[in-house]
């Protein structure tokens, strides 16, 4: 008797039945099937890239839909079936090809995405949004913001490295709370969080209380960022269209975080407590997208974390920071800096004290001794380092040299995010043909004679054509750098360590964005002048893009034993 086999995808229309589909395995009609498949019937036989009578689907044994007598449901493989092969199975494009064979009838349908992530994609892109705008337009705000509150430049510092400081000592800890309670009510929690305090921060009056708000609201920025990727990809789990969501979001993001002062700009210019009004809107907008969506909670399994190294993580932070911003001025270092340079100093021995020694700590110690990842988390401060430091002088230099209002202010600080956005989008085919760490040493040569041209500047500079060709040459070498780094990252990581590695990565970035804005602001109230800081700013650098370039090839890292080779996959 014929058998039947009907293939069906999510909308009913596009089903098609195909006949003779038995033992005798005929053509499937070179019907082209990709994905998890869902099999409901009845027969005998099996279905899967594997010989009849097997049960084994190399990578996903679970998976294989083995047909007994009576009726059976089970996950299939079906990927790129063109023919029903009864004795071999065919490779097509690198894959094994799918067999479907002894089945007297069934149903092979395609499942639809799981519900709500359509929601749920768009709330966390919007979520994560958020926190980048929020970090660049404050570049183009805080110049206002400092008139108003009558503060010094040690303010606007402060200012500006408050919720950099919060977010790196608690990315890592907010990573593991998502991990153990969920990644959906991290995100929720961040995100009211965020709101709340954006709000208290907009109502903010002098320079103290807007220090604090900014400090509690990293508090929920870090929810947000440790748990915003982990959500969206729960909430597809195994489906087929994750991989591409993932890659639509970051893009997405990317390409909104890029206008971040340009908007800043736009709010500043009626009132730059918008910039911080403006995220309860929208933080209600993605609460709404979440409502009535079930709950992902991951199993509470994981190990206990140790909160003490990030005690020291924090002390160190503010120490640093706060040494560098109270310390620098016209006459010198200031009394209190060196207590404050001495409680960073005691966090930092704290810090590796606590890594070295605890047993919980040595996933990082693991990481921190392989030299792949050694390169990429080096590339990765250092580009955070300049990136963030160079506009938050250039937005002073135009407000307060050049006399620039906010709007163009971030209309000109634009060029930067737009050409790190543009470029960005080629480097994933330029890894895969040169290696990740040759585009780091790209980069790192691209920056160093970006700063080489600031450190050139003298006097009083006008906006084009210098500093704009410093803006665009800056943008280019972060676009290289920044994807690189996170590929060599993962490239260096054990698959266990994944979550563990790109926690200390991204908490290290926030740190250096910290202290790039300290020391480059520093150097501005050293001096008592912007324009003065352009040679200092240049040759710091030009030594730290020309140190990362020699650190990577020291290691050795060109033969692509850390690195994308030309066949492996670029890493989201």
């Amino acid at each position: 008797m014929p058998f039947e086999l009907r293939v069906g995808e999510t909308k009913p229309s596009t089903s098609r039945s195909l006949r003779n589909v038995g033992a005798g395995c005929s053509e499937l009609t070179s019907a082209a099937l990709r994905g998890w498949f869902r099999f409901t019937g009845t027969g005998t036989g099996h279905a899967g890239p594997s010989e009849p009578g097997t049960s084994a689907i190399r990578g996903h044994p679970e998976k294989l839909a083995r047909i007994h007598n009576g009726t059976a449901q089970q996950e299939v493989r079906a990927i790129s079936v063109a023919r029903c092969l009864a004795t071999q199975p065919k490779r097509r494009n690198g894959r094994t090809t799918g067999i479907v064979m002894g089945c007297e009838e069934g149903t092979l349908t395609r499942p639809g995405a799981p519900p709500g992530v359509g929601r749920i994609l768009i709330a966390t892109g919007i979520g994560y949004a958020l926190i980048v705008i929020d970090a660049n337009a404050i570049f183009v705000a805080v110049n206002p913001m400092s008139v108003d509150f009558g503060t010094d430049l040690d303010g606007m510092h402060w200012i500006l490295t408050a919720q950099f400081i919060a977010i790196a000592a608690l990315t890592i800890p907010f990573g593991a709370l998502s991990d153990r309670f969920g990644a959906r009510r991290t995100f929720i929690g961040g995100l009211i969080w965020f709101a709340a305090t954006s709000a208290l921060s907009g109502a903010s009056q002098n320079v103290l209380s807007m220090v604090a708000c900014r400090l509690v609201q990293g508090v929920g920025a870090a929810a947000i960022v440790s748990s915003a990727v982990a959500y969206l990809a729960v909430a597809y789990g195994d489906h087929q269209g994750r991989p591409s969501a993932v890659a639509t979001w970051t893009a997405v993001t990317a390409v909104v975080a890029s206008l971040g002062a340009g908007l800043g700009g736009l709010l500043t210019a009626i009132s730059w407590r918008l910039i911080f009004y403006v995220n309860v809107p929208l933080s209600i907008v993605c609460l709404t997208l979440l409502l009535g969506l079930p709950s992902q909670v991951a199993p509470r399994t994981g190990a206990k974390q140790d909160a003490v190294w990030q005690v020291f993580a924090a002390v160190m932070m503010f120490g640093l920071v706060g040494g560098i911003i109270e310390g620098a001025g016209p006459t010198g270092l200031e009394p209190h800096a060196y207590v404050l340079f001495g409680i960073g100093i005691c966090g930092f021995v704290g810090l590796a004290f606590r890594i070295s020694t605890t047993p919980q700590l040595s996933p990082i110690r693991n990481l921190l001794r392989t030299p792949g990842y050694r390169t990429g988390l080096a590339a990765g401060l250092f580009v955070n380092f300049v990136i963030y430091g160079l506009p938050s002088v250039i937005s002073l230099y135009l407000a307060t040299t050049l006399n620039w209002n906010a709007a163009l202010v971030g209309a000109a600080l634009l060029p930067l995010g737009i050409t790190s956005a543009i470029i960005r989008v080629s480097t994933g085919p330029l890894m895969r043909r040169f290696g990740a760490q040759r585009l780091i040493v790209f980069g790192g040569v691209i920056t160093a004679v970006s700063f080489a041209t600031l450190a050139l500047i003298e006097g009083t500079p006008p906006y084009l054509p210098p500093i704009l060709g410093v803006l665009i040459g800056c943008g280019f070498g972060a676009a290289v750098v920044i994807p690189a780094s996170s590929a060599v990252v993962v490239q260096s990581t054990d698959q266990a360590l994944q979550g563990t590695g790109s926690g200390v990565l991204n908490a290290g970035r926030q740190a250096s964005i910290a202290l790039g804005i300290a020391v480059f602001g520093g150097i501005v109230d050293a001096l008592g002048s912007v324009g003065g800081a352009f040679l200092y700013m240049g040759i710091i650098g030009v030594v730290l893009a020309i140190g990362t370039c020699l650190y990577t090839v020291r290691k050795g890292a060109l033969d692509g034993s850390h690195g994308l080779r030309r066949d492996e996959p670029v890493a989201d």
